[in-house]
Parts: structure tokens; sequence; C-alpha cells
């Protein structure tokens, strides 16, 4: 069976979602900022369409990140569940 792979790309990041699971892999040289993070999880919205998922970020490509930015990720967790 073939597996439906839904993507989007943000200015920051490389998004994949596959059977509830959203794989985010941030580009290189991103600059991580709160707008880019809102457009992130705007992106991330639209493929889950409220489904449950869980989220594996691939950062170690990525700069700095503020502690505005750590923040903000911290009060816009995805919705999972723990099967």
């Amino acid at each position: 069976m073939k597996e439906t792979i839904y993507q989007k790309e943000t200015s920051n990041s490389i998004i994949e979602y596959i059977d509830n699971i959203m794989f985010v892999r941030i580009k290189e040289g991103a600059e991580i900022t709160v707008e880019s993070m809102e457009e992130q999880f705007n992106a991330q919205n639209i493929l889950v369409e409220n489904n449950e998922y869980v989220v594996l970020v691939d950062g170690k490509k990525s700069s700095h990140v503020t502690a505005e930015v750590r923040q903000f990720m911290a009060n816009h967790q995805p919705k999972y569940s723990a099967h």
C-alpha cells in the first residue's frame, strides 16, 4: 500500500505529514522568528485538518532560537495521543 505524503514549504522549513506524523526540517540558515513560526504552525494546521498528530523536528541546521520564539512554540503544541 502506497502512503500519501502531504508536504508544505514555508520560509524556514519543509513540512511533511504521513500517517499522523509531522516531520519538520528546518532549512539551513533559516531565521527563526515568531512570524516564521506562525507561518509554520499555520501550514501544519492545513496539513493535519484537525487530526491528532505527533511532530518530529530536525533542527540541526537551524540558527539561534530566542526566548521569545521558544515561548511561542511552548504555547503552540500539537494535539497528540499517547497510544
